[in-house]
């Protein structure tokens, strides 16, 4: 018998019919008692006694006393989650307790050992029957004071299964009237805060710093090393970082060097594209945050935008304020508009990274602070591609990979080689045979006499080498299909086919002509005639090889999948057909997504009024002086002045009519307004006062004659089209389809709102933050100075630029809490988008991809975690690429190529030494 007191306190209490295991102690052999039990089988039980049970749990839970979670998560009480999850009643209270109890435990988890425990048993209960049955359900109305703390706790703790939530809670969104709308949508967002703050913080150890920027070449840095093509790597993070640190150096090096040359004077502009003149001129909603028009000057002139590859969509930019990159400010191309370019001067939308601890507001006071003295570079580097795999390489714990052994390790010996899930569908019977050891014994499918004739044609194909471990059950699996449903195969093209069902890890190689595109297309049918769980993901490196992939299976005689069972990430395709499986047209508009548009349209008319606002304040001339100052100030600065050595001519007046104006009092007029002649004083003697501008001008000239360019350089104005012979310009056909590739992969519904352009007249015919150095900073006491004829020169510069930096931290206040507001707005967009393409990519039983839109979309894909990949023209992709479109769960990895023909392609020389 075992004792209920023995039994632990917070886990459910046995009972008749429960299947236990423990261990007995004979200190009495007439009395043994049993030790150390616990369920591994819960009998039924009335929904009434587990109710009672998780308010107990609940109400222990909030005393947050250890041992509740040590002994409710402990491994050993796996079944006790495995039955409450699986009870397959829609009775709501049940639903509700166990809401309740699910963020109790994401709440009281404070270690990592109890937050893995934790995602395990969530990870149970999202996929049991109970919560199946309660999102079926038709209302959740009742369910709100639950489903939103559990949902603001699991979006920060396991975001990848927070989008299982968007459909509950967009209905409870749209339902709810005790919680405002947009309030609701911005607490889930909040949760995602420390997950977009890591992810930022990641972003910036990407990015080089100025030192490093400016210092020694990154190509050349002792931290990088040689890929390991002899032997296997050491460890996992010994392989993420030698792919990390190699691929870093190669995002960099182009504009690196560029920069080098430029300080250096020695740039050629053919070697990197420079832009003078920079100003900040619109704000655009688009992507994650807001992007700025910038215009400027291009260094090396342009005719025709359209025939240009300067500023692509995509290419990474660095702007420097201060013209020598000690002051880095990163964005990338965001937009890319022929009307705008076609300006004068050009406009170009960049989106600014959230680097060097600049944020958004800062770098638009930045812009605004060297008014036309920022100096911008580009990278010709598509930086999109870039910055997704570096990102996954800087935070990749290979670990938890399948097949990360096979990678890093080279291991490929051994039966336990055969993929799991075939593994999985033998022993379930899906293949109708069972798993058994046995030797391989030649089959007669390798020995077609058709064949015979193709040997020497294919001997790279001929010489893999094939496991001999086989199974037989296996091995006459797929025999039979390849007798029955491969037979255009070739000897060497089945002998690759074996190769690839024996092993997780495959490689066909072989040169053009031989087949190797067929061999993965039979490899699909095959895979999918086992009934996989989840989609198979097809990865090419060219748009032009992964739609005759996907035609070939349209085309198929033999049935593989459906149209609406196939979909391709990104939009560039020239097959007609295809036009059908692109994702767009999987996804349905929703009234979601129209209502986020709109409330960004009107932030960004609330930026773009700011900003405006921004502009023509501040600017101190007379009307900004005048407002200022107070009314004895005013009254000092018109009687202030050595009347003495000084009448004004024009005006018959004296110093004692204005006295006796001000005395009584008569000034102004009946609406409060300042007489014409105390105007006209006022603006004689405002021009007496003000600091020599000439002398504020020589401070800015000082920086220039310090800078990497100067005005007399280049001025694209003064050249006829005639004169110019350094004009870049390309094929107009090739900007297009190299801007419309880039932009293929832009999110369906993240398409970017009009930009709205700044009123940059009002920004003149005064002094500005433009004409005093940067290292400025405010005096307020010096605005309180009654008698301001007493100030020196010096101290009436510190005047202005007191009131200049008081507008600015007015601006800066007030567009920090627009940027913050409307990042919120954009981060829900961007879940929204996400959710609804998981759902598609989840229903599907082929997901098509380049590499490029396989590592844009690597969150989505690590969602979805298809099992198996089949990669075409691999031998072209670089390795970090390839691993950055994986997930953890992928069990069967398939490269189709020829490495003896076609290599990745890396552009710096001393790099491309490292890899081959």
């Amino acid at each position: 018998m075992i004792p209920h007191e023995r039994f632990p306190d917070y886990v459910l209490k046995m009972q008749t019919g429960d299947l236990v295991t423990f261990k007995l102690e004979f200190k009495r052999k007439d009395k043994p008692k049993g030790l150390k039990a616990h369920v591994i089988q819960y009998s039924n039980r009335k929904i009434a006694q587990i109710i009672a049970y998780l308010e107990m749990l609940s109400k222990n839970l909030e005393s947050k006393r250890r041992q509740v979670l040590v002994q409710v998560l402990s491994p050993t009480h796996a079944a006790l989650w495995y039955f409450l999850c699986n009870i397959d009643d829609e009775c709501e209270d049940l639903n509700r307790k166990m809401l309740v109890v699910m963020a109790k435990i994401i709440q009281n988890c404070h270690d990592n050992e109890q937050s893995n425990l934790a995602k395990e048993t969530i990870s149970i209960f999202m996929k049991g029957k109970l919560f199946q049955s309660f999102m079926r359900m038709p209302d959740f109305s009742n369910f709100t004071d639950e489903v939103i703390p559990f949902c603001k706790q699991l979006a920060g703790f396991m975001p990848n299964y927070f989008h299982k939530m968007m459909p509950l809670i967009e209905t409870l969104i749209n339902d709810s009237r005790e919680h405002p709308k947009v309030e609701l949508l911005f607490d889930f967002v909040k949760a995602f805060s420390k997950v977009g703050a890591a992810e930022d913080c990641l972003f910036r150890s990407i990015l080089p710093s100025s030192k490093e920027l400016i210092g020694q070449l990154m190509e050349r840095s002792a931290d990088l090393s040689p890929v390991n093509n002899t032997k296997s790597y050491s460890s996992y993070s010994e392989y993420t970082e030698v792919y990390f640190n190699l691929l870093r150096a190669e995002c960099f090096a182009s504009i690196q060097r560029g920069i080098l040359d430029l300080r250096k004077e020695k740039l050629d502009d053919r070697d990197m594209n420079c832009f003078k003149s920079i100003r900040l001129a619109g704000i655009q909603m688009s992507g994650k945050r807001p992007s700025f028009g910038i215009s400027f000057t291009p260094v090396k002139p342009v005719r025709d935008w359209k025939r240009s590859t300067q500023l692509m969509y995509g290419n990474l930019v660095c702007l420097s304020p201060r013209q020598d990159f000690s002051d880095l400010i990163w964005g990338v191309v965001s937009d890319r508009s022929d009307d705008l370019l076609n300006k004068q001067p050009p406009i170009i939308s960049i989106e600014f990274i959230e680097s060097n601890n600049l944020a958004i507001h800062e770098i638009a006071i930045a812009l605004v602070e060297n008014d036309g003295y920022t100096l911008m570079v580009e990278s010709p580097t598509y930086f999109e591609t870039f910055k997704n795999v570096l990102l996954t390489m800087n935070s990749l714990d290979f670990s938890k990979y399948e097949l990360a052994s096979n990678i890093v390790f080279g291991n490929y010996e051994g039966a336990d080689q055969v993929p799991q899930y075939l593994r999985d569908a033998l022993k379930n019977g899906l293949l109708k045979a069972t798993l058994n050891d046995g030797n391989y014994s030649s089959s007669s499918a390798f020995n077609d006499a058709d064949d015979q004739s193709s040997e020497n044609s294919t001997t790279s194909l001929e010489e893999i080498s094939i496991d001999k471990d086989y199974t037989p059950s296996l091995d006459s699996l797929i025999e039979d299909y390849i007798s029955e449903n491969c037979k255009k195969l070739e000897t060497s093209q089945k002998q690759a086919f074996y190769h690839c069902l024996k092993n997780k890890l495959a490689i066909v190689q072989g040169p053009p002509g031989t087949g190797k595109t067929l061999v993965g297309f039979e490899l699909l049918k095959f895979i999918l005639s086992v009934g996989i769980e989840g989609p198979v993901l097809v990865l090419t490196y060219k748009n032009h090889a992964l739609d005759e992939f996907l035609m070939m299976i349209l085309k198929s005689r033999v049935h593989v999948c459906g149209m609406d069972e196939m979909v391709r990430l990104g939009n560039q395709s020239k097959e007609p057909r295809l036009a059908e499986i692109m994702i767009r047209n999987h996804l349905e508009r929703r009234p979601i997504f129209t209502e986020l548009n709109e409330m960004l349209e009107a932030y960004a008319d609330q930026a773009e009024k700011l900003l405006n606002d921004f502009l023509s304040t501040a600017i101190v001339d007379m009307n900004c002086f005048l407002n200022v100052l107070t009314e004895k100030q005013f009254c000092s600065f018109l009687l202030g002045y050595n009347w003495r050595r000084f009448r004004i001519q024009s005006l018959v007046v004296t110093y004692g009519y204005l006295q006796l104006l001000i005395k009584r009092n008569v000034y102004k007029d009946e609406n409060g307004n300042y007489i014409d002649i105390v105007k006209s004083v006022f603006i004689v003697l405002f021009k007496k006062w003000c600091p020599n501008i000439d002398n504020l001008k020589k401070l800015r000239e000082l920086q220039k004659s310090t800078s990497l360019f100067t005005d007399t350089e280049f001025d694209g104005d003064d050249k006829s089209e005639t004169d110019i012979d350094n004009v870049d310009e390309v094929g107009e056909d090739m900007v297009r389809n190299l801007q419309s590739a880039r932009q293929s992969y832009k999110s369906d519904f993240g398409r970017n709102l009009q930009m709205r352009l700044l009123n940059l007249k009002m920004y003149s015919g005064g002094y500005t933050l433009s004409h005093f150095p940067s290292s400025c900073v405010a005096n307020n006491n010096i605005l309180n100075t009654e008698n301001v004829w007493s100030l020196t020169e010096t101290e009436r510069a510190h005047f202005i630029i007191t009131i200049l930096l008081n507008k600015k931290e007015e601006f800066s206040n007030a567009f920090q809490d627009l940027e913050s507001t409307s990042k919120e707005v954009m981060d829900i967009k961007t879940l929204q988008m996400n959710n609804a393409k998981v759902e598609v990519l989840q229903k599907m039983k082929v997901i098509g991809a380049t590499i490029t839109g396989a590592s844009i979309n690597h969150n989505l894909i690590k969602t979805v975690s298809p099992k198996v990949v089949i990669v075409e023209e691999a031998a072209e992709v670089l390795e970090p690429s390839l691993i950055a479109a994986l997930s953890p769960n992928v069990e069967h990895l398939i490269l189709i190529g020829d490495h003896k023909q076609l290599r990745p392609s890396v552009d710096t020389y001393r790099l491309r030494l490292c890899v081959d």
